[in-house]
């Protein structure tokens, strides 16, 4: 079962992730975003682990608008980080580009989200997800903030590590 974050804690975490990604990312050549970490569990690069923020950002902004129409989903997967890498081109991604369709996505989610102002309201609205089972919006937002945060300090460890 997914432990549910605190509606403020998982509006203020929304929030602040794209100014975090701003910060993180300020000043920094393309080639400092390609290196990798020596530490193992650490797979991907920073511009790669910025796609895979953006791309969680706008898929979890289509799960989120579908869960408040009270559409009927079979049930929603955990998507695959190493297909979505394997099918970009990494020459062709910008650091600036990718920074605003993700503050694109959070936005758009941020408007859905907004009116809910009940607590019971994030509750109320439920998914399926093959992995975790039925997940409440609360639920589904907070397995999005906890991995936003672990590819955020994916991302700090890489620039610490290259003095970057």
């Amino acid at each position: 079962m997914i432990e549910p974050m605190e509606k403020n804690d998982l509006h203020n975490k929304l929030v602040t992730t794209g100014h975090e990604l701003f910060s993180l990312f300020w000043g920094k050549k393309r080639k400092d975003t390609m290196v990798k970490s020596s530490n193992s569990n650490i797979k991907y690069s920073a511009l790669e682990y910025l796609l895979v923020l953006r791309y969680a950002s706008e898929l979890f902004t289509g799960r989120v608008e579908r869960m408040l129409k009270d559409e009927t989903v079979p049930f929603t997967r955990d998507f695959d980080v190493g297909k979505l890498l394997a099918s970009v081109d990494l020459e062709d991604q910008s650091i600036k580009g990718n920074i605003e369709e993700f503050m694109e996505a959070r936005a758009k989610l941020l408007v859905l989200i907004n009116p809910l102002k009940e607590e019971e309201e994030w509750d109320q609205y439920k998914i399926k997800h093959e992995q975790f089972g039925e997940l409440t919006l609360r639920q589904l937002l907070t397995v999005l903030v906890n991995y936003e945060q672990e590819w955020l300090n994916n991302i700090k460890k890489i620039f610490k590590e290259h003095d970057l």
